[in-house]
């Protein structure tokens, strides 16, 4: 590919993009302020709602839980547990509930007998799935991993998606002795905690897996039941609160965020948290259409669910523009789903143009790659799997976040110590470094091949998971990247998004109201109300 000269003439390097010397180079940018500063979460002007407001509707569903436990209705404890979960899960300000897993461990209780597996000859695992895909969550991963060691599973999964899951059934179809139970169309949850407790109960578990999305109360209700019987939670919202710590025995992250996070906010012990970073699934075969693009151009891509490219005010447009505005030969694709309204006002310029081009939701997401030069993850959100899958397609990756969200920091997600540095939160080293990719296709290559020689991939993963499976004593970890993570930053994040972006709580809120929590909370059923119709106008008003 031709080589791209910034507007402004300056040279190029020739050191790999990992040992540049950002205060030092040559090339002259024009200025870009650094971000705003988190939203305040209280003082809100009507009708956005404050966190306060949350909290205190949240304690409310968490009491009418706990009522309901203690009269014996239990169908509705679970339903009443699973709402909490989701409004604490859509703010995260806290990410576990005692109360919560409390009540879960007394509907069990009542419901199912408890069961004392006894001890079975080989590995004999339960893995439980909310979703059974081959690319949502990380199923496929840990089932080969568990097909690799020998390992007989029962693989529990609440919804069976026969076109979204082709290689995961290959896998579960080779694998000794599997057996398999769906709970499609199963809705009550005390039905299916039934269902997946006798299933356990005949198949006699060594270990159980939870694979599950944070509100999975009738599998939690299950495992109650065995108490006996090691159970691991795959923890895939790191970053969020969760149902299922009053079951979880041992907790797998995937970085050290995650591991910071089960050890100070979640209550699980140094000793029973686990470190295996996750590799991404490449393999799918989709050929789709790209745009076209001029033999000197310099494609950016980015991409993924469009809130997280939409707080802190629209800043990651900003970034964009700056990019565009200082190189004639950059162009930008991005891929994804959502609102498009605040995007389209932000660049609406370059859209006309036709410098930034919206290439919709993406089932060949590793052509689009292989067709673009650098990866630019999003930001307030960072794009966790875009970033492997970048790496995977030998595309350099370019990031930028703020101080307080660490959570944004790509490196330990993409691979080991070796991945060059890729997340900038200074945004003029970030734009020096875009400046480094964007003028020297020889700084992309060497990018991009350091990123994908340390990247985390299969063979690791899986000798990981014959180490925690032989594990005869509980060892403590300690992240090795011992970070400061700004709780409210992230809090202030989530409760932004949900005030200008989407209406997900409002919807949540108006759910639960009765007439009761009306009366209670009036100004906050307002607002949800308004939001909602607001919300609801803006689509007919797109669609138009």
């Amino acid at each position: 590919m031709t080589k791209v000269t910034p507007k402004n003439g300056a040279g190029n390097k020739s050191q790999p993009i990992h040992d540049l010397n950002f205060e030092n180079s040559s090339v002259i940018l024009s200025q870009l302020p650094p971000p705003p500063p988190p939203m305040p979460t209280e003082g809100l002007p009507f009708p956005r709602i404050n966190l306060s407001e949350v909290t205190d509707f949240y304690e409310n569903l968490v009491s009418r839980a706990l009522a309901l436990v203690d009269k014996g209705r239990m169908s509705e404890t679970l339903a009443m547990i699973a709402e909490a979960a989701k409004i604490a899960y859509l703010i995260n300000w806290r990410f576990q509930d005692a109360r919560l897993e409390g009540a879960l461990e007394r509907v069990s209780a009542s419901l199912l007998p408890t069961e004392n597996c006894p001890p079975s000859s080989g590995e004999r695992i339960v893995f439980f799935d909310s979703w059974g895909m081959d690319v949502r969550g990380l199923s496929l991963q840990y089932v080969r991993a568990l097909n690799a060691v020998g390992a007989k599973i029962l693989f529990i999964c609440e919804s069976r998606n026969d076109a979204g899951s082709v290689g995961l059934r290959d896998e579960l179809s080779s694998a000794p002795e599997t057996q398999s139970l769906y709970l499609n169309g199963v809705t009550d949850e005390i039905e299916k905690a039934r269902r997946i407790h006798k299933s356990i109960s005949g198949f006699g578990p060594s270990r159980i897996m939870m694979h599950m999305n944070p509100w999975a109360v009738g599998a939690i209700t299950a495992f109650h039941a065995f108490p006996g019987v090691p159970k691991y939670q795959i923890n895939l919202t790191d970053h969020a609160f969760w149902l299922g710590t009053g079951c979880t025995d041992y907790s797998v992250e995937f970085r050290d965020y995650g591991l910071m996070i089960s050890q100070n906010k979640r209550g699980i012990p140094a000793a029973r948290t686990i470190l295996n970073p996750y590799y991404p699934i490449v393999e799918d075969s989709h050929i789709g259409s790209v745009p076209e693009r001029g033999d000197d151009d310099v494609v950016i891509f980015t991409g993924g669910a469009f809130y997280k490219m939409y707080g802190r005010e629209g800043y990651f447009f900003d970034l964009i523009s700056s990019l565009l505005d200082d190189y004639e030969n950059v162009v930008v694709w991005i891929a994804g789903n959502g609102r498009t309204t605040l995007l389209e006002q932000c660049l609406r310029r370059h859209l006309e143009t036709g410098r930034v081009k919206l290439i919709g939701n993406r089932k060949d997401i590793n052509a689009v790659f292989r067709a673009t030069d650098i990866y630019l993850s999003t930001y307030p959100f960072c794009g966790a799997l875009m970033a492997q899958l970048a790496a995977a397609n030998d595309v350099p990756i370019l990031s930028f976040t703020s101080p307080d969200l660490v959570t944004n920091n790509l490196e330990d997600i993409v691979g080991t110590d070796g991945v060059p540095q890729i997340t900038f939160t200074d945004v003029g080293k970030f734009r020096q470094a875009a400046a480094e990719l964007i003028t020297d296709v020889n700084k992309r290559t060497s990018a991009a091949s350091a990123a994908k020689a340390a990247m985390h991939n299969r063979a690791t993963f899986e000798r990981r998971m014959v180490e925690i499976l032989s594990r005869t004593e509980d060892r403590p970890r300690t992240a090795s990247n011992l970070m400061q993570i700004d709780y409210n930053a992230f809090t202030s994040l989530y409760l932004e998004i949900e005030n200008h972006f989407q209406d997900e709580l409002a919807k949540r809120l108006l759910r639960n109201s009765t007439l009761h929590s009306a009366l209670k909370f009036p100004l906050l059923t307002a607002k949800a109300a308004i939001q909602v119709a607001s919300f609801s106008l803006l689509k007919r008003a797109n669609k138009a």
